[in-house]
């Protein structure tokens, strides 16, 4: 049993029931009398032109069986419909040996394609080159047939001095895309079958000389098939000519077949549209349009070294054949595209975003596309071409592509250390290539070893820009001496500190702070000037680093005035680091000194007004110290420092909360101090309780709780009097400036409230 459907264009007048029955019988007779099997499915045609497909039904479920076949093997069926529906004919034009002049004709057979033992996965490119003509009867009365010559490079191989060069094309399994420029899909498949031939048969074939095809289409495999390109210009030209449902006969011969890569990035593309003046940008989805003329492809040359590629921000260097140079090497740093607007820029980076090391590729830009790209530095976008193609190889000139070969000779790797490209990491030198990131990189608060370390700052005054050298001499610029810190203890740049835990015993890295902002307004200025503060405040590099961001802060101008900071640029080598302290098993002893350290940290980090990080690591501390008491409540030999464990973790929790309280955020604050117990909270700590009362507005439990303090120093008979009346003094200056804050807000109360009731 078969299940099929099919459709003519002239079905819609067959209107009775006994034209529909003899439509069926018909079908079913060419089915009969036409079908070709291929894997799991066959085809049959109409004497109107028009293909039914059917598939065989399963025979133990009844189910439709399923269609899995490779690309090729679509393609080769597709050719093979075509050829079997008298649509196409292929015949193999063959010189005889003892005689050049002579030609044999033999109808062209292509292997099954079930006949290759490996599949290639990758998409092909087929260059060939091509004569073309269309059969057309004579006007006058007894006059025969005429062949008009359409196009034609086969005759003479004709050079790149003005003249037509070799045609490429991609061959699509899906016949429904539009083709890249001028491409005749019943040609294409011809191509395609034969290049998998010649591989199939011999793989290391360099495709010589080949035989001519000749090919005979009817219009529907040529000028009126759904992946004809119509926007192409030498579609055009020849439409001048000949009638799209002319009968075309064709020879070709086989140049060349490779495999492609597509560039995904540039899949998607937004340019400047022909009737808009005012440069509204409109986007094209390549897959929405079925790929049109649009598509970047890949050819490698020479394959790279390893699997790495180079990613956003790396320096790369390599040899390009473009507009402006040939096999010079030139250096630049990989960008990161927001936008989607095509231009040679992007271009050209997201292709070497693809390649390797040492790798060599030949780039293929419709021409279409190429010509939109935007070129400040040139004129007429048409002489770049021409340049380009002067300065490329002609092995790789194809029409209606423009060929750009890249050779990619090395590149530095670079790292966004916060993911916003403002910092940015590159490793200048690695000593030991077998270190890699994290294994053998330092960690939060573990102290480092650095050396050679320098930095300048990049600033400009009104037009005038200037170097300045923040650490270092003028001479080498560097600190011969090592020296070391912990990081995240505030003493370095948060920026230099987060490129170090990413970097290696023996790298040299680089570090560059990126200050400048996209927008001129005045949100972009206030985030500027936050990210400033951020990344660099260092309490180490308070005389240079922190001065030059004061004078940054100060004067906030206008584009084109005032003092501005564009960048600063740090520059070390890691010599080493210590162990991190395991807090879950290495001594108590060692994790008390640990905390300590970082307790010191903390409240260097407090003392030079960096709340937020001091915050942050008092909370670290706290939980390390939290983990610690369990240890020694279970561990009996150590349980004689579970009470200065306890001890050291309520001084960080009263620091904590005294930190938060300056950052105004008194929900943490009190929280902060409920978790240290009651019977083991110091005299500050309970003050402090009722200064978090005051700053909430809060009088009244203010009142109460300072009261409580004052009777609770009553009772109290271990502290000498002289102790417990300055205690007594200080609550009672706290209680007067809670009555005066009350009666001020008293006050502030009627106004508002004067005149209204």
């Amino acid at each position: 049993m078969w299940t099929s459907h099919g459709g003519s264009a002239d079905k819609e007048n067959a209107t009775s029931s006994s034209t529909s029955t003899s439509s069926m019988h018909n079908f079913l007779h060419q089915c009969s009398t036409m079908k070709q099997k291929f894997n799991d499915f066959c085809v049959s045609r109409e004497d109107e032109g028009l293909f039914f497909f059917a598939r065989p039904l399963n025979e133990v479920d009844g189910t439709k069986s399923s269609i899995k076949v490779d690309r090729e093997t679509r393609l080769l069926q597709e050719l093979e419909m075509y050829r079997s529906s008298g649509d196409m004919r292929i015949t193999r034009l063959r010189r005889r040996r003892r005689n050049g002049d002579d030609e044999e004709e033999d109808e062209c057979v292509f292997l099954n394609s079930s006949s290759s033992a490996e599949r290639r996965r990758r998409e092909k490119m087929v260059a060939y080159r091509m004569k073309i003509w269309s059969t057309i009867e004579g006007k006058e009365e007894g006059e025969g047939e005429k062949n008009v010559v359409l196009f034609d490079n086969l005759t003479e191989d004709k050079t790149k001095s003005g003249k037509k060069v070799a045609l490429a094309a991609r061959v699509d399994a899906d016949p429904s895309r539009t083709s890249d420029g001028f491409q005749l899909r019943g040609v294409s498949l011809a191509l395609a079958a034969e290049a998998e031939r010649i591989l199939t048969t011999n793989p290391v074939s360099d495709f010589g000389d080949n035989d001519l095809l000749k090919i005979e289409m009817r219009s529907n495999v040529a000028f009126k098939h759904m992946s004809m390109n119509k926007k192409c210009d030498m579609f055009k030209e020849i439409l001048k000519r000949v009638d799209a449902n002319a009968k075309l006969v064709c020879e070709v011969r086989l140049v060349e077949a490779f495999e492609i890569i597509e560039i995904h990035e540039l899949s998607t593309y937004e340019k400047y549209g022909e009737d808009d003046k005012v440069g509204a940008l409109a986007e094209i989805e390549i897959e929405e349009e079925r790929r049109p003329r649009s598509a970047v492809l890949k050819r490698v040359i020479e394959p790279g070294e390893s699997w790495e590629t180079p990613s956003d921000f790396s320096e790369v260097m390599l040899r390009i054949n473009d507009m402006t140079s040939k096999n010079n090497a030139q250096t630049f740093t990989l960008k990161r595209h927001e936008t989607k607007k095509d231009s040679y820029e992007r271009f050209l980076m997201a292709l070497v975003k693809t390649m390797r090391k040492k790798e060599t590729a030949v780039a293929f830009v419709p021409k279409e596309r190429f010509l939109d790209f935007a070129f400040p530095q040139h004129g007429e976008a048409r002489k770049v071409v021409d340049a380009i193609r002067k300065n490329n190889s002609i092995a790789h000139d194809y029409e209606g592509y423009v060929a750009i070969e890249v050779h990619l000779i090395d590149w530095v790797s670079a790292r966004d250390c916060f993911g916003d490209g403002k910092v940015i990491k590159t490793v200048l030198k690695k000593n030991d290539p077998s270190k890699s990131f994290p294994n053998d990189s330092p960690v939060q608060d573990t102290k480092v070893y650095v050396s050679n370390l320098c930095a300048s700052a990049k600033t400009t005054t009104g037009s005038i820009e200037a170097q300045e050298i923040i650490v270092g001499s003028v001479d080498n610029n560097q600190i011969g001496e090592d020296f070391s810190f912990r990081l995240a203890s505030g003493e370095m740049p948060r920026a230099l500190e987060t490129a170090l835990r990413t970097a290696c015993v023996g790298e040299t890295i680089r570090v560059t702070v990126d200050m400048r902002e996209e927008e001129r307004t005045a949100f972009a200025r206030k985030q500027r000037k936050q990210r400033m503060h951020s990344y660099l405040d260092s309490y180490i590099m308070s005389e240079t680093l922190s001065e030059i961001v004061s004078r940054d802060d100060q004067n906030l101008l206008e584009a084109g005035g005032g003092f501005r900071l564009v960048q600063v640029t740090f520059e070390c080598t890691l010599t080493g680091f210590d162990k991190i302290v395991n807090w879950y098993s290495d001594d108590v002893a060692i994790c008390l000194k640990d905390g300590e350290d970082l307790k010191a940290d903390a409240n260097l980090l407090f003392k030079n007004g960096m709340l937020v990080e001091a915050l942050e690591k008092y909370e670290s501390v706290t939980q390390k110290l939290n983990q610690l008491a369990s240890r020694a409540l279970l561990e009996e030999e150590e349980g004689k420092n579970e009470s200065y464990i306890v001890a050291l973790r309520n001084n960080v929790l009263l620091n904590a909360a005294i930190t938060a309280k300056k950052l105004r955020d008194f929900t943490g604050a009190k929280k902060h101090l409920e978790k240290i117990p009651e019977d083991k909270r110091s005299f500050k700590a309970k003050m402090l309780k009722g200064c978090i009362l005051v700053d909430e507005n809060e009088f009244d439990l203010a009142k109460e709780a300072f009261r409580e303090l004052l009777t609770e120093i009553a009772a109290e008979g271990k502290e000498d009097e002289e102790t417990r009346g300055e205690k007594k003094k200080e609550i009672e200056r706290e209680l007067a400036r809670v009555k005066q804050f009350q009666k001020r807000a008293l006050e502030e109360m009627r106004n508002k409230f004067r005149g209204k009731l």
